[in-house]
């Protein structure tokens, strides 16, 4: 579920997730055919899983960056409009009777704040477009989790039989379910406070 924090970079996901991946394709499992065949049909699942999430990762975190690049310029240009607005406070101040000097600064001031303008908007359409995406990634990460969660019971069953120590695949399933569906209520508790916010602060 680390997929899901857009927080965390895609590179320090693929480094706690790719040793262990690459871990599971070298383990020798000492039983049937059976097991070891959906033991490996489980981590190419798994593998395929992770790279279908990474690409899915990827505009969610050209957004982020661009939000990130809009959010710098802002601060920037902000900075800029406070340092014009003092030295025109100190000219008028001052009584200068330079006209031209003041509608100079003026004009750039006025510059100023038709760029924040335009950075807000901009800032404020990334800020939407990245919530709409995060929602449905999540959805997908958290559906991603379901279907290996589901797709992991055979291979527990195969191997549980194989150790004498048989499981309740029904039972066992059941709790799976279970516990699928807490996490896909939680995200939808998720949601409705993130969109919650969002309509507060808009």
């Amino acid at each position: 579920m680390r997929f899901a924090d857009i927080n965390v970079p895609t590179e320090q996901v693929k480094d706690t997730f790719l040793p262990k991946a690459d871990a599971l394709l070298k383990l020798h499992i000492t039983g049937t055919e059976v097991t070891l065949e959906k033991f490996m049909n489980f981590s190419a699942d798994l593998i395929d899983a992770f790279y279908q999430l990474s690409a899915k990762r990827i505009p969610l975190m050209q957004i982020l960056e661009n939000l990130k690049t809009t959010e710098a310029n802002w601060s920037y240009v902000a900075n800029f409009r406070d340092s014009t607005m003092t030295i025109l406070k100190e000219f008028l101040v001052d009584g200068a009777k330079d006209q031209t000097k003041e509608q100079s600064i003026r004009r750039i001031l006025s510059e100023e704040m038709e760029n924040l303008d335009r950075l807000n908007n901009q800032r404020n359409d990334l800020k939407k477009a990245l919530h709409k995406e995060v929602m449905v990634y999540v959805e997908l990460c958290v559906r991603t989790h379901k279907d290996l969660t589901l797709k992991l019971l055979p291979v527990l069953t195969n191997i549980r039989d194989e150790l004498n120590l048989p499981i309740d695949s029904d039972l066992y399933q059941d709790l799976m379910i279970n516990t699928s569906h807490r996490h896909e209520k939680s995200f939808k508790i998720f949601q409705e406070t993130i969109s919650g916010l969002s309509e507060t602060s808009a």
